[in-house]
């Protein structure tokens, strides 16, 4: 839920045209994004590809430095 509120808040917060379906809409195509590549790095763990601890926080990481970025850019 945390990486969810990093990443959301810049982007609610930015002015857009298309006002809160717009924003809305960003908001649920981050989630399917996140639980995708969660699914795929939990694959690759289980397949025995990436080690399970690294499978396991690697979608964690990668949204956080985004959410971070985002928020340093928009706030």
């Amino acid at each position: 839920p945390f990486l969810m509120l990093l990443l959301a808040a810049p982007l609610a917060l930015r002015i857009q045209r298309g006002g809160a379906m717009i924003s809305m809409g960003a908001a649920l195509f981050i989630m399917v994004i996140f639980y995708s590549v969660t699914a795929f790095v939990s694959a690759l763990g289980r397949g025995g590809v990436l080690p399970p601890l690294v499978a396991a926080w690697l979608p964690n990481a990668v949204f956080l430095l985004v959410g971070v970025y985002l928020v340093r850019k928009y706030i």
